[in-house]
């Protein structure tokens, strides 16, 4: 019976520990997705999902599994929203949460594209120009007061 009891146990320790990741969360690009959900829309490029719950509960779990993610995520609550942004190489871009007008959660993980990545760079780089030109056309204003107060009167050279 001892040796008996050893193999069960054996086999139900090995079936236990095979059996854990697949009861694990869900996710989609690498992101979590909270169990208990259906899914509203799914494509390539975004994850909709719908859950019976507030949204401030769908929050507090995603608050809780990316509370150590540190400085690469930045996370906002815009007008009743919740947006977790992603600034590092994960292959998804934000997670937004929000209310539908039935009153429950929704949860949408977007992939990142080069359409974003992109328009973020031109963006900055027109950003630098700006205030580049700025700076440009104040140092010349300022240039042109000095050197005009700056200048001596027509018969003051030998004095």
């Amino acid at each position: 019976m001892g040796e008996a009891m050893k193999k069960i146990l054996t086999i139900t320790a090995l079936i236990w520990m095979l059996g854990t990741p697949a009861a694990g969360a869900a996710d989609f690009l690498g992101a979590p997705v909270m169990s208990g959900g259906r899914t509203i829309s799914q494509s390539e490029r975004e994850l909709k999902t719908g859950y019976g719950l507030p949204a401030a509960r769908v929050a507090d779990y995603y608050h809780q599994v990316f509370g150590d993610a540190g400085s690469s995520l930045k996370i906002r609550e815009r007008g009743g929203q919740v947006w977790i942004e992603d600034f590092e190489a994960r292959p998804w871009h934000k997670i937004v949460i929000e209310s539908s007008p039935a009153g429950e959660a929704v949860v949408t993980i977007t992939r990142d594209s080069w359409t974003w990545i992109l328009t973020m760079l031109v963006f900055r780089f027109l950003g630098v120009f700006v205030v580049l030109l700025v700076l440009y056309l104040a140092l010349s204003i300022f240039t042109a007061i000095l050197y005009r107060s700056s200048r001596r009167p027509a018969g003051s050279e030998g004095k």
